[in-house]
């Protein structure tokens, strides 16, 4: 058994949920399942190998909110490691490695940048050469922390800003998509107006529960609706999942035969070939499953879920040979894998899945990001850029399906598990962060040329929905400030 140990001189700056969602990593990124406790003014991570790696941790940083933090790759050793300052030696680290990346590219940095990157590096000295008085020491990290954390924030900014423009010397506006999930009520009066503004396709809800209540009897009147009105505004159209093994998507029939796989399997092929053999021709992007690399509503094993992807893969190429399919995967950093023991992380179960040459054309990535537990935990400009690389490396456009919560209050009309952290940004969760963080990231996002779309995952908080207050529109159904984000940035961009 390996264990690493970290000691924060001021343990009330680090919280026991904090400690909880904290993991270990090796060089791809994928958490090992660990055991986390503390001691005093220690942290002390068990795990079963004993092999280098990096700490990753929720961290205050000031001005930022709580974000997600890594170390540098670490080795086990008897002592502890000082948890701020090697938390600043990582986040130094991962700022200069990715300028030095993009410098090889022609991106160079900016004048400002390069002095912010200077003090981070003095600041990053003083701490390491303080740690003989721990408190002072903690002081300097934090100081470099955030200095690193200004640098980051500049270089996102710059490198989406130049990526862009050198797309647009191509074409004045790019051709990706940018979509919203219709869910299951209808628009009109400012909320049409806004959505349309703001969006050039919509994702179509297929929510099986609401199609077949009963058993056998099918009812396609919201989907025809949504198809007419996506006709009528132009919009073009892809499919929420067909598949989804959640409480808010199965039908309760279902669960009969929750533990008769064969029988299961005949229903869910049934349901999706009735829909691809409907509605050929009318989407123009199957999306055939989500979340199978998570835990959902059947304790299903994951050769089981594996093997129900990979068939519902194979139904819809039968029915519909030329419009393309994309699977999509939930919590593309797979902080689940630190709690629970699964073979394959949403990586490897989507190169699996590739590699098997299905026809599967793209690949969907869930961010639900600043919800826990099931969601993305909170994270910097450059961690969203390394995360859409490395799932570039499959070959395959990315649809990113984006969730950010406008509040951290209750939320009686939500049915997801998942709560928003309300220290993921400073001062909680209002519409003004939602706007905030949308802002900074989907230019970022959208800049990468393997993302041909985004979709913002949640249109309504007014009606049922699953993640809390997700939505474009508020509880009164009124227009959030986000939205206006995301209509300029179409109007700038997009077609």
């Amino acid at each position: 058994m390996g264990q690493m140990r970290f000691v924060a001189p001021r343990p009330e700056r680090v919280s026991q949920a904090a400690v909880e969602r904290a993991y270990l990593a090796g060089m791809e990124g994928v958490p090992w399942l660990s055991r986390n406790a503390r001691t005093g003014d220690q942290i002390v991570i068990d795990r079963e190998i004993s092999e280098s790696g990096n700490l990753y941790i929720p961290w205050n940083v000031e001005g930022y909110g709580q974000v997600v933090l890594s170390t540098a790759s670490l080795m086990e050793r008897p002592q502890p490691y000082q948890l701020s300052v090697e938390l600043a030696r990582g986040t130094l680290n991962r700022l200069r490695g990715q300028v030095a990346a993009w410098q090889a590219l022609g991106l160079n940095p900016s004048d400002e940048l390069q002095q912010r990157m200077k003090e981070a590096l003095d600041g990053m000295v003083l701490a390491a050469t303080s740690q003989a008085n721990p408190i002072d020491a903690d002081d300097k990290a934090d100081r470099a922390i955030r200095l690193c954390m200004d640098a980051i924030e500049l270089l996102g900014r710059d490198y989406s800003r130049r990526v862009l423009a050198i797309r647009h010397r191509g074409v004045p506006k790019l051709n990706t998509l940018l979509a919203v999930n219709l869910e299951t009520q209808r628009l009109e009066g400012d909320a049409e107006k806004a959505i349309l503004a703001a969006f050039n396709s919509a994702v179509i809800p297929f929510t099986w529960k609401e199609i077949e209540e009963s058993e056998g009897e099918r009812d396609w009147s919201a989907i025809d609706a949504h198809l007419r009105w996506c006709r009528t505004h132009k919009l073009k159209t892809s499919s929420g999942p067909l598949l989804r093994l959640d409480a808010r998507n199965l039908p309760d029939w279902l669960y009969l035969w929750e533990d008769d796989f064969e029988n299961l399997q005949s229903y869910v092929l049934d349901y999706v070939k009735a829909i691809v053999q409907r509605y050929k021709g009318q989407i123009q992007i199957w999306q055939c499953a989500a979340g199978m690399n998570v835990e959902g509503a059947m304790a299903l094993s994951e050769e089981e879920k594996l093997r129900l992807t990979v068939d519902v893969i194979n139904v819809v190429r039968r029915a519909d040979k030329n419009t393309p399919i994309v699977v999509t995967f939930d919590q593309p950093w797979a902080e689940c894998l630190s709690t629970t023991e699964l073979d394959l992380s949403p990586l490897h179960f989507a190169d699996a899945l590739v590699r098997a040459d299905l026809g599967v054309s793209g690949i969907g990535l869930e961010v639900n990001l600043g919800y826990w537990p099931g969601g993305t935990l909170p994270r910097d400009m450059l961690e969203f850029s390394r995360k859409i690389d490395n799932w570039s490396v499959l070959g395959l456009p990315l649809l990113v399906m984006l969730t950010i919560p406008s509040s951290d209050g209750g939320d009686p009309l939500s049915c997801h598990a998942g709560k928003p952290l309300p220290d993921a940004v400073p001062g909680g969760w209002t519409p003004a962060a939602q706007q905030s963080v949308a802002e900074r990231l989907i230019p970022l996002l959208i800049s990468k040329q393997s993302v041909y779309g985004l979709i913002w995952n949640q249109l309504s908080d007014a009606h049922k929905h699953s993640l809390p207050h997700g939505g474009l529109l508020d509880a009164q159904g009124k227009v959030k400030p986000v939205l206006q984000t995301l209509a300029e940035f179409r109007q700038a961009h997009l077609m």
